[in-house]
């Protein structure tokens, strides 16, 4: 854990010395040279603390009429140094909840996570340190070979930056949104003009094979073929008829990430295989809309994360002994006790009948 910790140090120590040298930004800079200074910025980013907020709200619309079906609300912080701590607080509303929020709060601290469910009022708590530096290694190396295979960003690439995103500035911020009435098929050309498509299609998969190896469960044919209809033209043109509105900020100061907004408009016959009647009788509605609004700050800060005294002394579950093994080992230990015992007996009355016996005679 300690080469981890001065690999971390190493890197947030080289992230400090590249955001000290990075070229100030014009006015007149387009949107493809500002999201390479910022891409070459985070190269040498290196994991680290963070707050974040925000919600995720869907709502139903079929005619003139609409409905909010729930929100979800959250509030995240964690620091990574010198052990992960984290706080989270999370809430559901929606109608069908009732007028009481659904809520859900979490901390993590010296290797115990403290889960608190507020609508049944319990606490979950897990020992997971005997994992935490193998957890702390995997992100580790998992960041390292994130960075070892990120390059600067081809000319291409730029380009499409440059032809499908808006730049625009806050006082704070640069912001890039994407363009509205897109076409899927041009799109999808400069996408195979500037990236691998078959080699990111089939890295998707063999993730995907190894997430279910580790999982013990089969990938199907089925699923690989999902994958590979997922990254298609067709789902592109799909989603784009939609005209999606993406944003995201960063930082004019370090060029980190402090804002992500989306707002989908989807029609969810254009997802389920079904007729019009078997829609009508599911009561799909005609219009979904996914609204998505995060924001990001406190970047490399230190947080107080502090546990509630209730969560301290509710019982971990490696605490628990489970009822059968506690009888099993009971009768296990009487079955002893009393064997033992009948052997001590038995020697004895024999002994003593022997004796008298002899006696006798």
């Amino acid at each position: 854990m300690k080469k981890g910790f001065k690999l971390l140090s190493s890197l947030l120590v080289a992230l400090l010395m590249a955001l000290n040298v990075l070229p100030s930004v014009s006015a007149q800079s387009t949107a493809g040279e500002v999201f390479s200074e910022i891409n070459a910025a985070n190269q040498t980013a290196a994991l680290e603390s963070m707050h974040a907020n925000g919600f995720v709200s869907v709502a139903f619309v079929s005619g003139e009429q609409s409905a909010d079906i729930g929100q979800f609300n959250f509030d995240l912080s964690y620091n990574v140094d010198p052990r992960f701590a984290m706080e989270f607080q999370g809430e559901i509303v929606s109608p069908f909840l009732g007028s009481e929020a659904y809520t859900l709060s979490a901390w993590a601290s010296e290797g115990i996570a403290y889960l608190f469910d507020g609508v049944n009022n319990e606490w979950t708590v897990e020992d997971y340190s005997s994992q935490e530096y193998e957890i702390s290694d995997q992100v580790y190396t998992a960041i390292n070979e994130a960075q070892a295979n990120q390059t600067e960003l081809t000319a291409d690439q730029l380009a499409l930056v440059d032809k499908y995103a808006d730049l625009t500035e806050t006082d704070t911020d640069y912001v890039f949104t994407l363009k509205q009435g897109i076409d899927a098929n041009e799109l999808w050309a400069d996408l195979e003009s500037a990236v691998d498509m078959d080699a990111l299609i089939n890295d998707a998969i063999d993730q995907a094979k190894t997430a279910a190896a580790e999982q013990g469960i089969e990938f199907t044919a089925e699923e690989e073929e999902m994958i590979r209809s997922t990254y298609s033209v067709e789902t592109l043109a799909t989603i784009l008829a939609t005209n999606p509105v993406l944003s995201v900020s960063y930082s004019k100061d370090d060029y980190k990430l402090t804002a992500m907004s989306m707002v989908l408009t989807i029609n969810p016959n254009e997802f389920v295989e079904a007729t019009e009647e078997e829609a009508a009788e599911a009561g799909l509605p005609e219009t979904m809309i996914v609204t998505m609004e995060m924001t990001f700050d406190s970047h490399g800060q230190e947080f107080d994360i502090v546990v509630p005294e209730e969560a301290l002394t509710a019982p971990t579950e490696t605490e628990e002994v489970p009822a059968e093994e506690t009888t099993e080992d009971s009768v296990e230990e009487t079955t002893e006790e009393t064997t033992e015992d009948s052997v001590e007996e038995t020697t004895e009355d024999s002994v003593e009948e022997t004796t008298e016996e002899t006696d006798a005679e």
